[in-house]
């Protein structure tokens, strides 16, 4: 009878033990060992104690079950838990529930899902029409994404010109005047947005009338997609062709290739429809002065 009353009092003790995880076990390894008893409030009791202790969990592969990750979105922790050494699962626990599918853990119906970036628009700098090959200009984007994931930005040019990466960049447009549209795509790591803007840009292809001193003129100009300008000068009393340049911004420089050789330099408004600066003549007169104010408009 004494072996049978100490056979039982060690079966009851070792089935309490059983039932009961040890006080030295941590809150995670209670709820475990609760869930698996069926004892789910007990369990998220233990869960509530461990995000309290540390958020970030990470759960043993012996632990990981789709009824604990169930069980622990319920709970409302805010941080993904994850399973193994350092592997993150993709899961967000904000009060939707979770299943899992092959080992990694699906979103159910009600979880929260990756919101797309949003892009506020796209800012051209300076405020003025480019030229092309000297004008440079910065266009920049401001773009915000609803779970604050970091973004990436890519632009693109139009006709062929190139791209860019970052928030902001600056560009010089080539080729020929005429419309460009700018591009740019915000990417989170699931999803994207675009926005576009047109704009146009110039050269000083075009009739120009202008004055300097008492002599008033008209400069017929081509500019070609490489930059080379050519033309025809014509006034009251000389008539020639010409060549010219542009350079640093919107600087232009004309030479007229008469005998006296008259040479305009300015600057281009920002619009590119006027032009300011001097007129020089290699060998004034009386009649033929130098440096002097000079207009043009077209």
């Amino acid at each position: 009878m004494k072996f049978v009353a100490s056979a039982l009092l060690f079966a009851f003790a070792f089935l309490q033990a059983a039932a009961v995880p040890a006080q030295s076990a941590s809150p995670l390894d209670r709820a475990v060992a609760e869930l698996r008893s069926g004892h789910r409030e007990e369990a998220k009791r233990h869960l509530r104690a461990a995000l309290a202790e540390d958020a970030d969990l990470k759960l043993s592969k012996e632990a990981y079950s789709a009824e604990l990750i169930a069980l622990l979105a319920e709970v409302g922790g805010e941080k993904s838990p994850k399973k193994g050494s350092g592997v993150a699962l993709p899961i967000l626990l904000a009060g939707g529930g979770a299943v899992a599918a092959g080992g990694a853990v699906a979103l159910a119906s009600g979880s929260k899902k990756n919101g797309a970036p949003t892009v506020s628009g796209i800012r051209v700098e300076p405020d003025e029409v480019p030229l092309v090959f000297t004008s440079i200009v910065r266009v920049s984007a401001d773009a915000a994404d609803p779970e604050g994931d970091p973004l990436t930005y890519e632009w693109s040019f139009g006709n062929g010109e190139g791209t860019g990466s970052g928030p902001s960049v600056t560009h010089i447009f080539q080729g020929a005047a005429g419309p460009r549209t700018i591009e740019l795509t915000v990417r989170d790591a699931k999803s994207s947005a675009t926005a576009r803007r047109e704009i146009q840009v110039q050269n000083v292809t075009g009739l120009w009338a202008g004055r300097y001193g008492n002599e008033s003129f008209t400069l017929q100009l081509s500019e070609d997609a490489g930059g080379s300008i050519r033309g025809m000068y014509e006034s009251a009393r000389e008539s020639s062709e010409v060549v010219g340049r542009r350079s640093e911004g919107r600087k232009l420089e004309v030479f007229v290739l008469v005998l006296n050789r008259l040479t305009f330099t300015g600057t281009l408004d920002s619009t590119t429809r006027s032009f300011q600066g001097l007129a020089t003549r290699l060998s004034p007169g009386p009649d033929l002065p130098t440096n002097v104010p000079a207009q043009m408009t077209r």
